[in-house]
């Protein structure tokens, strides 16, 4: 049957433990005590802060030259995080010891850099240094002469990649000045050659007005073939009603001379030949004047049928010059616009690099590394320490001494009941 423990039990176990408790925790009090008051030496912290300056953030195109040039003529863009990363390089590190003259066997680059920690400051871009150590004045030492060093490393680094990119950025403009002249010169020579674009423009401009001159004289002659065919129509029509001679009969009397000279030669009295009547023919003139005009009307037709088909031959040659002249003009034109395009191209190009190395040049000049950090707050020789946290110390001390005092005393209680039952069960089993 298994024994029940109840709270009454416990109690009475802690009671008769209580000197138990009460000397573990006060041994472990005073030992904490005696460490931290004589004992642990004092700790001290030093800080430095340092600020980033933002840059302003330009989003080129990707793989475009500008993104190319921009990348080249500023300073690296690093975030707060990455330059605080960048506080323990060991480069610096390593000239803190020698510019310090610090003892190489207590501070080597492992111990020095466990001796600072880095943070940065929520919220903001400032980058706190803190230096641990048990001499104030070596640690605001170290924590400014870090911070210091620090801020040279990264304007040193900067300043020498923008002296690259100056150096870079000199031989490009170079490059770009012979490629320029280069195809500046190739397009002078085109422009040069004869039947070039201007030229072909106006040739396909004069054919294009010689062309409609064409047409229109085409359309004018159609137009007086179609009046002379309805006139030519018109004119037959009263040639065909009109006759060709005229018969007319007359009294004898009536023309003078033949009447006399009938009167003599038949001896016929007046009477007599007053009666007489005469019947003549004779061309009409309105028939011949039709005729004639009908020939005219003819000639004119022929005359205007000719040109009307050497108009026809003019405008088919005319057309296939102009299309000639236009295939030859988009192929002027397509060479043309290529070695503009090569030009301007090649000019704009030019005038970019011309100007990022002069903003390079500029930069480095105005040591842009430098600016970019600046050492906000100085690290202050600390008055106070900041360890042994001796009351900190003693409290935990004694809450440890409890737990282990509780311990034993349960442990003694247990050890002390089960201590008999183990020697009966011996007995039993023999």
């Amino acid at each position: 049957m298994e024994e029940e423990i109840n709270l009454r039990e416990l109690i009475e176990v802690l009671i008769n433990g209580k000197w138990i408790i009460i000397g573990i925790c006060f041994v472990s009090v005073l030992l904490a005590g005696v460490l931290s008051f004589f004992v642990l030496p004092e700790k001290y912290e030093a800080r430095a802060t340092i600020m980033v300056k933002e840059q302003p953030k330009t989003e080129p195109e990707n793989g475009s030259l500008e993104a190319l040039l921009s990348s080249l003529s500023k300073s690296p863009e690093m975030t707060v995080e990455a330059y605080r990363q960048q506080v323990t390089n060991p480069w610096i590190l390593q000239k803190v010891i020698k510019e310090l003259e610090l003892d190489p066997e207590v501070y080597s680059i492992k111990s020095l850099r466990e001796a600072i920690s880095t943070e940065v400051v929520k919220d903001t871009n400032l980058i706190r240094i803190t230096v641990s150590g048990t001499d104030p004045i070596l640690i605001t030492s170290i924590a400014n002469t870090l911070a210091k060093n620090f801020v040279q490393y990264i304007s040193e680094k900067t300043t020498h990649q923008l002296g690259m990119s100056v150096e870079f950025l000199g031989t490009q403009i170079k490059e770009q000045e012979k490629e320029l002249a280069a195809a500046v010169n190739e397009y002078q020579k085109f422009l040069a050659q004869p039947g070039g674009v201007r030229e072909l423009e106006q040739e396909i401009n004069a054919k294009l007005t010689l062309l409609t001159d064409f047409k229109n004289q085409l359309i004018r002659n159609q137009v007086e073939i179609e009046q002379n065919r309805a006139s030519l129509k018109q004119v037959e029509s009263n040639l065909a009603e009109t006759p060709e001679k005229l018969v007319t009969e007359k009294n004898l009397a009536d023309d003078a001379y033949l009447f006399n000279v009938a009167g003599e030669a038949s001896g016929a009295s007046v009477k007599d030949l007053s009666g007489l009547r005469m019947q003549s023919e004779e061309i009409n003139p309105t028939y011949i004047g039709l005729v004639n005009e009908r020939a005219n009307l003819k000639k004119t037709l022929a005359n205007l049928s000719a040109q009307q088909e050497q108009l026809k031959v003019q405008i088919s040659l005319a057309q296939k010059e102009l299309e000639n002249l236009q295939a030859e003009l988009a192929e002027k034109r397509v060479e043309n616009d290529r070695l503009e395009q090569k030009v301007n191209m090649l000019r704009n190009n030019y005038k970019a690099i011309q100007e990022r190395y002069e903003e390079t040049k500029l930069s480095k000049a105005a040591q842009v590394g430098e600016n970019n950090l600046i050492l906000l707050s100085p690290a202050i020789e600390p008055e106070n320490p900041v360890g042994p946290r001796k009351m900190l110390n003693m409290a935990v001390a004694g809450v440890l001494g409890m737990m282990v005092s509780v311990f034993l005393v349960f442990f003694r209680e247990f050890w002390r009941k089960s201590a008999p039952q183990v020697a009966a069960g011996v007995n039993n089993v023999k």
